[in-house]
């Protein structure tokens, strides 16, 4: 059988030296085609549904969004997921193409909408049962380890400093609890934060005695606590003033040295966003925050490298990005390199110091037909780049090795095709090839984290427990639209 194909409209790249191809959900009705994707001239609305025929002619846009939607096989319809406003599980918003919305559906964990059934009204819902026991596996090869028996979802935060406990998230009868559990078997004990629902992330401290946690009252801003595990008393950081658009800014974006979350040694970092700038903060465990420096409001969220007082960022304008070292003490930051290309982008991680305070690491992306990878860049003590940029094709870096010659990354270190995400050791020597640490798991692993000393990575993975498709009906909600 002979088959031809042929361009019915060019897709714009919202940037030409973005490293992934636009997603799309398409319907056909009628010979016109109807498309979600990034387009040009409308890269400050987001997500635009398009009309666009197939026998040619100009596309016309029906509605914007902040996030992807699923459309209708009819063409008439999408869904989006929504915030489900403290609720457990995902809510979503049925629309028209246009626009207008028509219902609102709630689904309870572990239920996913994921399409449109074979009639208005209808949709398909996924429910995936998943277990993520708390376990660790060996760097250097070996057996995983479960320390917890439990079929739950235990997802581990950090390690103490000794190396002897994981700090871990799971449920107790539908709420999320933090344990410490050791590493020798003992019965594990709890980490009781108090006050409202805890949000997003804590961060254990450096002497394994403190943690950094974020509330979200009902009313008012969010606010950061720091909780005293052996005196069971928590307190609340004062940052001053909290004018209209203050709001904080964590996890992902802030790494100390090695790549620690939010955390530089024995000290807490944290954002805050108020009067127009970003201010990245640090705290003492029973100290009052300091500012280390601040960025103005416009673009992205900084995303941050911190190593003592040594702060390195990138920032990406055009076809150019460059990389800046900050210091506490100084007024402005210094230009350490420019390249074409895009470094530290969104959603890949920051730049992230050796444990030596000697080298920093990032994700490159350098002009097609370049491959991406890791870029290594030795600063020396008067913040001078020294030599040349080391350039390692590949995935991405996720933690340092103790060693400051090796870390651990994820991504296509093994070349060619691969299936799932799997850890690597990464060696600063090319000659070196990579070695996949977590061979012996037939699951993949989505987050790690790695033990003081380098020899276990605790890790989020899925193992499947079952699986079900059901069908969520909606009545006759779509056909009082009109449509």
């Amino acid at each position: 059988m002979r088959a031809s194909a042929r361009v019915c409209h060019p897709l714009p790249r919202k940037n030409p030296q973005s490293p992934a191809t636009p997603r799309l959900a398409r319907a056909l009705q009628h010979r016109i085609l109807y498309l979600d994707l990034h387009w040009s001239g409308i890269e400050d609305e987001g997500l635009a549904v398009m009309r666009v025929p197939l026998e040619g002619g100009t596309p016309e846009k029906l509605s914007t969004w902040d996030d992807n939607v699923r459309l209708s096989p009819d063409a008439r319809y999408l869904f989006h997921e929504v915030s489900s406003e403290g609720e457990d599980g995902k809510s979503y918003e049925v629309c028209t193409v246009e626009g207008q919305r028509l219902a609102r559906v709630h689904l309870p964990e572990p239920f996913d909408l994921v399409a449109f059934a074979d009639a208005p009204g209808r949709l398909l819902a996924v429910r995936v049962d998943v277990a993520n026991p708390l376990r660790m596996l060996p760097v250097a090869g070996g057996p995983v380890r479960r320390l917890n028996e439990a079929w739950g979802y235990d997802l581990p935060l950090d390690w103490s400093p000794d190396g002897r406990e994981v700090f871990f998230r799971t449920n107790l009868n539908g709420q999320p609890i933090y344990m410490l559990a050791p590493l020798d078997g003992s019965p594990m004990r709890q980490v009781p934060l108090p006050g409202s629902p805890v949000e997003g992330w804590p961060i254990l401290s450096g002497d394994g005695e403190h943690v950094l946690f974020f509330t979200d009252p009902q009313e008012g801003p969010r606010e950061a606590w720091v909780y005293d595990i052996r005196g069971d008393s928590a307190r609340k950081l004062d940052e001053g003033p909290q004018p209209p658009g203050y709001s904080y800014w964590r996890r992902w974006g802030i790494r100390g040295s090695g790549g620690t979350f939010m955390r530089e040694g024995a000290v807490f970092l944290y954002g805050i966003t108020r009067d127009g700038r970003h201010e990245l903060l640090a705290a003492d465990p029973e100290g009052t925050p300091r500012l280390l420096w601040s960025f103005p409001t416009e673009g992205d969220l900084p995303e941050v490298a911190v190593h003592g007082t040594r702060v390195a960022f990138a920032r990406n304008e055009g076809q150019e990005a460059s990389l800046y070292l900050a210091r506490a003490d100084e007024d402005q930051a210094r230009l350490l390199l420019t390249l074409p290309g895009l470094l530290s982008p969104r959603g890949h991680g920051p730049s992230m110091w050796s444990p030596d305070g000697r080298r920093l690491a990032m994700t490159y992306v350098p002009p097609a037909p370049a491959k991406s990878g890791v870029l290594v860049v030795a600063i020396g003590d008067n913040g001078e780049v020294v030599g040349e940029p080391l350039m390692l094709e590949g995935g991405h870096v996720g933690q340092w090795m103790p060693d400051s010659q090796h870390f651990l990354g994820d991504g296509n270190w093994g070349g060619g095709d691969q299936w799932g995400a799997g850890v690597w050791l990464v060696s600063l020597d090319p000659d070196e090839s990579p070695v996949l640490v977590s061979a012996g798991l037939r699951e993949s692993i989505w987050y790690f984290r790695l033990s003081p000393d380098g020899r276990f990575i605790t890790f989020e993975s899925e193992i499947p427990r079952g699986s079900s498709i059901w069908r969520v009906d909606l009545g006759d909600v779509l056909g009082k639209s009109g449509g």
